[in-house]
């Protein structure tokens, strides 16, 4: 079967349209495929023709005030979303999308008073509890976002991401047995999953299992050998320096654009004492990413244990110059300036 456009789709409903003018349910699929296309206006314009033959129609009193939420004018969004309850009690669709765009507000407490009233309507829907513990952890309520994801694991033992969620929830609330315990039950239903296994190895790292911590992040790297990230962990925890060489190369080999991989091994060396490879690699950053303080920083800061304050001011001034807000950057650079000066004084007398 071919795969049409969505230009095609939507030509081919207009003809529908043409041809059975009076079948509404062409024009819901045409105000469908615009929203789907993401052309608001018009899926807004088409479900409003809806609207005024079907008023108390609440799927699409729900379309229209998802189509504002899409616009960013929420309290449109909220007027339909009202009026689709004021319609339906009874609309599940309402409830939720209520919770969802008042927790966008930060109107917490309303939202979840809607979340409670879905919950009622739909006691067994685990996506919703898995919506409801979300923002739960968003706050940092852990122990009710933990609640939450029980009772959705209860209803949806396999969900990854119920169970990915509730790891995490533990990992945040430091029960780290707890946690490593949901992400293996999560790398069991989607074992390609290289995000799980990089936070089994840190929840390892913190109870001080350097050697799972290792075999952990090696998954990570045999699920994804592109999840530069766990390159990074891996070699941070590794404690062996050449070790932890080998894997931040790695990194810079997979993202070489990348300048984390850059800053790590300049790190690495200036802890080493090994000063200007340690200003090579941090150059690497700002050669990769122009406006990278820490790299600009970082060369500043070396520069002057190594009494190149020339080479520190101008650094200094490259990260000042990127956040001329920030009143720390300010004063390294003034103090370099100061030193500076003073060198420069000191050599003329």
């Amino acid at each position: 079967m071919e795969n049409l456009s969505p230009e095609k789709i939507i030509e081919s409903i207009k003809q529908r349209i043409a041809i059975e003018p009076e079948n509404l349910s062409n024009y819901y699929s045409l105000a469908n495929a615009y929203a789907m296309i993401k052309d608001y206006p018009k899926a807004l314009d088409e479900y409003q023709k809806l609207l005024k033959t079907n008023p108390e129609n609440t799927i699409i009193l729900n379309s229209i005030g998802s189509i504002y939420f899409y616009l960013g004018e929420n309290d449109k969004a909220i007027e339909f979303f009202k009026k689709a309850i004021e319609t339906n009690p009874k609309d599940f669709s309402a409830y939720m999308n209520m919770a969802n765009i008042l927790a966008e507000k930060q109107d917490y407490t309303q939202a979840f008073d809607y979340y409670d009233n879905a919950v009622k309507l739909q006691p067994d829907n685990h996506n919703l509890l898995n919506s409801k513990g979300n923002l739960h952890q968003e706050l940092g309520e852990y122990k009710e976002a933990i609640e939450c994801y029980k009772k959705a694991t209860k209803i949806a033992p396999d969900d990854f991401s119920v169970l990915v969620n509730i790891a995490s929830a533990y990992f945040s609330s430091e029960q780290y047995e707890k946690s490593i315990q949901y992400y293996q039950k999560a790398t069991q239903i989607n074992p390609n999953d290289c995000r799980a296994y990089a936070c089994i190895a840190n929840a390892h790292v913190v109870l001080g299992n350097k050697e799972k911590a290792f075999e952990y992040y090696q998954k990570a790297i045999d699920a994804n050998p592109e999840y530069y990230d766990a390159y990074l962990c891996y070699a941070m925890s590794a404690g062996e320096k050449e070790k932890a060489r080998e894997i931040f190369q790695k990194a810079i080999d997979i993202q070489p654009k990348n300048p984390k991989g850059y800053i790590a091994l300049g790190n690495l060396c200036f802890d080493e004492k090994d000063f200007d490879k340690a200003i090579e690699y941090y150059k690497g950053a700002t050669l990769q990413d122009a406006k990278n303080i820490t790299g600009f920083l970082s060369i500043a800061n070396t520069c002057v244990i190594v009494g190149d304050i020339k080479t520190a001011l101008y650094n200094y001034k490259k990260a000042y110059d990127i956040n001329p807000n920030d009143i720390e950057l300010m004063l390294l650079y003034n103090d370099a300036l100061n030193e500076f000066l003073r060198v420069k004084t000191k050599e003329k007398q």
